[in-house]
């Protein structure tokens, strides 16, 4: 399998806030979710017939705050037959500080909702 990612950024601003003052962490799971869809994407060529099944071992490891840049990157680290899962790591631009990680796994689908064989793997 060829190395496929995709990467996001995003400007922390001020409705990107919890009550804490620092990035919501559901903005941030949001935001996860985005990279690895592109990903999934960008290694399909096409965008229908995909859904996330599941996001396991998501981290947030350090808070980001107002100004700051997180920079997602998305890498699929392992196909299945109908799965690819995803890893996804956040850091802060700058500092290059890790700032949240996870793992997430879509899943191709046919027309009625099902699981179906995706063909990508080698």
């Amino acid at each position: 399998m060829k190395p496929v990612e995709a990467v996001c950024a995003h400007h922390i601003r001020p409705e990107h806030l919890n009550h804490h003052l620092s990035l919501f962490g559901g903005t941030i799971a949001s935001w996860m979710c985005e990279a690895a869809f592109i990903a999934t994407v960008r290694l399909r060529g096409r965008s229908d017939g995909i859904v996330m099944t599941r996001a396991d071992e998501v981290r947030f490891l350090r808070p980001l705050h107002l100004g700051d840049v997180l920079e997602l990157r998305a890498t699929v680290e392992r196909l299945g037959r109908s799965s690819i899962v995803l890893r996804v790591e956040g850091t802060e631009l700058l500092s290059g500080q890790v700032s949240c990680s996870g793992r997430l796994v879509f899943v191709t689908v046919d027309e009625n909702g099902r699981p179906a064989r995706h063909n990508l793997a080698d």
